[in-house]
């Protein structure tokens, strides 16, 4: 399935699980601006933005794509006059000094797609230090085991802790997607909700964790315990969706299983389990062969070193007799007859000057009794 990275103005609108948990993050930020100079980093679309501007003085929105920024700035800037945005790196932009434009700086779901996130953090750090308020929030992807490919970095509970372990004064309120019961008539106009708190802290269990820095007490009254509620059948259609996903995708990979072997199903899978098998056989196999060919030519050229030089001399060959003690009839060369065509350095031409020439002079010294040359 596609990773949504991005909301649009329209998505970040619609009645989803997903838009649901972007907007409440800004709405708990924005709800801590109190009149300040916000920038948002990584403010993609400019939902965000938006939302921060509804209690900021002024918002600068910063993301790095520029058709992105283009459309925000046409859309969200040319609405509301208290925001801007600007094209930029996150990291240069962090290396400005921004403690002397901003009072708060937000980034939600920035820093795992940074390809420096550890300068980032340093520079995010040294703001901090100086007064600047925070508010910063990281995906649990290790617990989920997302495989994300934008993401650069993925953060667990811990890695998300020892991230902001040195930053001043922090507080980390994780955000959870919480499951419930609704039972409610068509023209009913409000609802009465009743929680079950008892182990809602679990923070290693949090989809997100929100790092809050220079606050104060300001993140108890500002978001006690709210919980946002899309009383839509939110989650039982995006189940049923991805069900229908994983039905497509399991027709498709059945019609191809069917044109590629035959079969399909269980039988189709212990055929490609066995299909897989034997071609990593094959090419253990055909590993094997190319070391024999090398070795073969290797060898080759040794022989045909040695029959050029006269040289051979096969293993545990007695010395040659003293002078006098007996003499070795020199066999002259016959040159195999050849086919019309054929190749003088054939391996059939070797074996005739071999059978005709080389073995009968071996055995005038060593009687070979049957056995070949090499033996």
């Amino acid at each position: 399935m596609d990773v949504v990275e991005r909301l649009t103005l329209e998505a970040a609108q619609a009645d989803t699980m997903l838009a649901c948990e972007h907007r409440q993050r800004y709405e708990f930020a924005a709800a801590l601006c109190g009149g300040r100079r916000v920038l948002d980093l990584c403010c993609g679309s400019g939902y965000g933005a938006r939302i921060l501007a509804g209690e900021a003085s002024d918002v600068v929105g910063v993301d790095n794509d520029a058709g992105t920024i283009e459309l925000a700035q046409a859309t969200v800037g040319g609405e509301l006059r208290n925001v801007h945005f600007e094209l930029g790196d996150a990291v240069d932009y962090l290396s400005r000094d921004a403690s002397r434009t901003f009072e708060l700086i937000v980034c939600f779901e920035g820093l795992e797609h940074l390809h420096d996130v550890g300068r980032a953090l340093e520079l995010l750090r040294e703001h901090a230090k100086r007064g600047t308020r925070l508010i910063v929030s990281l995906p649990n992807g290790k617990l989920f085991g997302e495989e994300n490919p934008h993401h650069v970095t993925e953060f667990g509970y811990d890695e998300a802790l020892r991230a902001f372990s040195d930053f001043p004064a922090t507080v980390m309120v994780p955000q959870f997607l919480a499951e419930g019961s609704l039972i409610c008539p068509a023209e009913a106009r409000g609802v009465e909700v009743a929680l079950e708190l008892e182990q809602r802290y679990e923070p290693e269990y949090a989809n997100h964790f929100v790092f809050c820095v220079n606050m104060g007490e300001a993140v108890q009254w500002a978001h006690q315990g709210r919980m946002q509620l899309n009383c839509s059948p939110v989650f039982n259609r995006w189940s049923e969706d991805l069900k229908h996903g994983a039905w497509a995708l399991r027709r498709e990979n059945a019609r191809l299983a069917r044109g590629r072997i035959g079969k399909a199903g269980s039988a189709a899978a212990s055929a490609l389990a066995g299909l897989a098998d034997r071609e990593a056989r094959l090419d253990t196999l055909e590993d094997r062969c190319r070391t024999a060919e090398a070795r073969v030519t290797e060898l080759q050229a040794l022989l045909s070193a040695a029959l050029a030089a006269d040289e051979i001399v096969p293993a545990g060959a007695p010395e040659p007799p003293a002078e006098g003690a007996g003499t070795v009839e020199v066999l002259d060369e016959v040159p195999a007859p050849l086919e019309p065509g054929e190749d003088p350095n054939s391996w059939e031409q070797r074996r005739r000057r071999a059978a005709t020439v080389l073995i009968p002079w071996i055995e005038q010294t060593v009687p070979l009794a049957g056995k070949t040359v090499l033996e």
